[in-house]
């Protein structure tokens, strides 16, 4: 009896275990997802908001080791995992290339940032964004690119970024209007919290 109790027990302590290791990963799935959406209506939000996405946190260098690294691909006991829908689930060779709702959604906001006219004007390039970007020339193949023929464009884009020259910066001032009251606050709130 005591046996099959703490069998009992254990059981669903060790799903729990098993639910919160892999919590974190499911959560950035989902923060992949909302950058992906916020990319495809970048041109709606407010000027600040889309020169704070671009220039300030650049997000389309961000996005870039996400291609290169593919955390979402696992070697486990000599078989190959992928991340699909919550879960590790194992592959064949042949489907490494096959794109997860999650690859496509980096590729597909990498396309909007840097595709979208507003965004072209609006994203200031650096040398390091630019080299981190050309990161991405060696994970185009055709399996990709039928998967989602839009990257044919963003391929074009990244080609003629590697020949040309960085542009000249541009000097811009971005006025916003802040409320009174969330200044203040925001004021009160930095000399209180450390």
């Amino acid at each position: 009896l005591s046996l099959s109790l703490s069998m009992h027990l254990s059981f669903p302590c060790q799903q729990l275990e098993d639910q919160t290791k892999n919590l974190p990963f499911d959560i950035a799935t989902k923060c992949v997802s909302i950058v992906r959406y916020l990319s495809d209506h970048i041109t709606s939000t407010p000027l600040g908001c889309m020169s704070r996405i671009l220039n300030t946190f650049d997000f389309p260098a961000l996005l870039v080791p996400l291609v290169t690294a593919s955390p979402w691909l696992r070697h486990n006991d000599d078989k190959l995992e992928k991340y699909v829908d919550g879960k590790w689930m194992e592959i064949a060779a042949s489907e490494r290339f096959s794109l997860s709702k999650t690859e496509a959604q980096v590729w597909l906001a990498l396309y909007n940032f840097l595709m979208e006219i507003e965004c072209r004007k609006k994203y200031k390039l650096s040398a390091g964004s630019r080299n981190e970007l050309l990161r991405l020339r060696g994970h185009f193949n055709e399996v990709v690119v039928d998967q989602i023929p839009v990257l044919n464009e963003l391929r074009r884009f990244l080609e003629e970024l590697s020949l040309s020259a960085l542009p000249e910066p541009q000097q811009s001032l971005l006025l916003e209007q802040v409320n009174g009251k969330q200044s203040t606050t925001h004021s009160a709130l930095t000399l209180t919290c450390p």
